[in-house]
């Protein structure tokens, strides 16, 4: 595999990622796909994993505005490691139907900030540290009702790294990655994102899991993870959980 992919199989939960990847640099890591498939005006949905939270209200028929907050934070201190990253993002979007009431569609924009790290201390320190702003554009389709929804995700981000700072790597290494200031902080990275996303629960509150992938949009070397999978809790307050049939 090039070094500039890191996988992630098999953590269950997304506060491991850190720990998965802190035997490698990882610059950018996939963040839970926003999958609000909303109905009417005044419904409030929101999703809890133990690394992120998430909400979106519709402020009108078919209007949403939508935030998110992320954090991932791991030592493994038996091996002298550190690796973290948190990202903050707000936006907005529109919502429908697609030929049956059922069947939910979601386009979704948005924007925000954060930062990573990464450390290995003991014989061998090295380190960096990455400050970014994100752009998105997300569409949903899925369909739902009370008991359950399946949900399609393909978001497309661009991220800009605003300051990056490494020691301790040799230069092939830093080559080799691509962790240069120069190389870090020059272009405008662009990401696919394409992910699953399954609810199961009844009306207000389902349990969810989504597992995505990221394949990196430019042939410059950068280190990211490719995949990952959250699985947490999603509400949901509506009133149309009264008036539904199959």
């Amino acid at each position: 595999m090039p070094p500039t992919a890191r996988p992630f199989h098999s953590s269950v939960v997304l506060a491991l990622a850190a720990l998965g990847t802190a035997c490698a640099p990882t610059l950018y890591a996939p963040t839970q796909l926003p999958t609000p498939m909303l109905r009417e005006a005044g419904e409030l949905q929101a999703t809890l994993s133990n690394s992120s939270l998430e909400a979106a209200y519709a402020v009108s028929p078919q209007v949403v505005i939508h935030a998110a907050g992320f954090l991932r934070d791991g030592n493994d201190l038996a091996n002298q490691r550190t690796a973290g990253a948190w990202l903050g993002e707000a936006g907005a979007g529109v919502f429908g139907n697609l030929l049956h009431r059922d069947v939910r569609w979601t386009l979704l924009a948005g924007a925000g900030g954060g930062r990573t790290w990464w450390e290995v201390t003991g014989d061998d320190p090295r380190e960096y540290a990455a400050s970014a702003v994100r752009g998105f554009l997300q569409p949903n389709i899925g369909w739902v009702s009370p008991y359950f929804e399946l949900v399609g995700s393909a978001r497309v981000s661009g991220v800009r790294y605003l300051s990056f700072d490494a020691s301790g790597f040799s230069p092939d290494q830093a080559a080799q990655d691509g962790l240069t200031a120069a190389n870090v902080t020059g272009p405008l990275w662009l990401f696919l994102e394409p992910g699953v996303t399954a609810k199961v629960g009844y009306r207000w509150v389902k349990v969810f899991a989504q597992y995505q992938w990221t394949f990196k949009m430019s042939e410059a070397p950068l280190p990211y993870q490719s995949s990952g999978l959250t699985i947490g809790l999603a509400l949901d307050l509506a009133k149309w959980h009264g008036d539904w049939s199959f």
